[in-house]
């Protein structure tokens, strides 16, 4: 993305990602969350979101962002989730002295394609190999994905118990969240994208099709991911990514 001025203000929502984002031009992006302003003029990684919090920028900035499944940073950077803080921190700290150079080239190629080309091959090169104890909790996430969040725990743990309470440690020891937390995560996402695709939003339909007991809960989800009412929400979509 490139921006002129102050024109990069969006609230991100808890989705149950992470990110890693290069700052191709070095001026500064700032990071709001919990009433404080916090200002970085390096690429930066960011562990699990767990609140709402907004991007902005008082320059004309350049980013290239790239938006993780939670196992990602453990299988790029052989680094647990609980070790990162959902606080942006800078890249050069996690990835080493090579993200300078990596910034050049990718600055460097005119067209994004080919931008996007430098990052693919950067993040290939940086795959290890998976250990068989991590394909329960892989396994999980993607069972949690795969049905938008809309799957009960048991379920997705194919309602067996020890299986169930391997799942929850390698959640929080892995991730640093329950599975709960994290299938409410992927459930609130997809119910962002869905409204953004609907001209005519039904409230009822959409209480029906992501599984909300009723209206009051999901009220109570969006007060919980954004601070807003659900119409609240709808009339400042645009500013949430």
């Amino acid at each position: 993305m490139s921006m002129e001025g102050n024109s990069l203000n969006k609230n991100v929502i808890p989705d149950g990602k992470t990110d890693i984002i290069f700052n191709l031009n070095s001026n500064k992006l700032g990071f709001f969350k919990d009433g404080k302003e916090i200002y970085s003029k390096d690429s930066v990684i960011q562990g699990l979101r767990k609140k709402n919090f907004r991007y902005i920028a008082n320059e004309d900035i350049e980013i290239l962002g790239i938006r993780l499944m939670p196992f990602g940073i453990y299988t790029l950077f052989n680094i647990p989730l609980t070790e990162l803080s959902d606080e942006p921190i800078e890249l050069n700290l996690v990835v080493g002295k090579k993200v300078k150079e990596l910034e050049e080239k990718i600055f460097d190629k005119p067209g994004i394609d080919a931008k996007i080309k430098i990052v693919q091959d950067w993040l290939f090169s940086l795959f290890i190999k998976k250990e068989e104890r991590h394909g329960l909790l892989i396994d999980t996430i993607y069972r949690i994905y795969s049905t938008s969040g809309k799957s009960s725990i048991n379920l997705a743990c194919k309602e067996n118990y020890n299986y169930y309470k391997k799942v929850q440690r390698s959640f929080r020891e892995s991730i640093g969240i329950s599975p709960k937390l994290y299938a409410r995560m992927v459930r609130f996402e997809s119910l962002h994208n869905e409204l953004l695709s609907v001209k005519k939003i039904d409230w009822f339909d959409i209480v029906t099709k992501f599984d909300f007991y009723d209206q009051s809960h999901l009220t109570k989800e969006f007060q919980f991911f954004t601070n807003h009412t659900p119409q609240e929400f709808v009339h400042r979509i645009e500013s949430f990514v």
